[in-house]
Formats: C-alpha cells, structure tokens, sequence
C-alpha cells in the first residue's frame, strides 16, 4: 500500500496497491490493484486484467478481483 509518492501523477492516486501479479502465460508483472477494498486483498488472490485510461489515447493494464 502507498500512502506517499511525490512523483507526477502518482501523488493524486495515493493511496493506490503496488503489486508483483504473477500472470497465467508466466511471466510477472509489476502493476496496481484498482475496485475493491484494500483490506480485501490477499497473497494469491485470483486478479483479471482491466484497462485504465490516462489521457491522450492510451491505456496502462491494471488489475482487479476476478
């Protein structure tokens, strides 16, 4: 959990989730969890892929309780 990030534009998404997800094709991935409440979330947790929009036409993956 991230409380404090004085990097643009993370510091007007405090507090947001800094996760490693491990994905199904292997590889890891380092990303945020987004929708649902922090005390909710567990080592293990089954995730899927969603897409948040960031402005100008693009796109960054971040994941949510499947």
């Amino acid at each position: 959990m991230v409380h404090q990030n004085d990097l643009p534009p993370f510091g007007q998404k405090v507090p947001y989730v800094a996760a490693v997800v491990d994905l199904v094709e292997g590889p890891r991935m380092m990303t945020n969890v987004v929708g649902c409440d922090f005390s909710e979330l567990h080592v293990g947790m089954r995730l899927h892929v969603d897409f948040e929009d960031i402005g100008e036409g693009f796109n960054i993956p971040v994941f949510k309780p499947a």
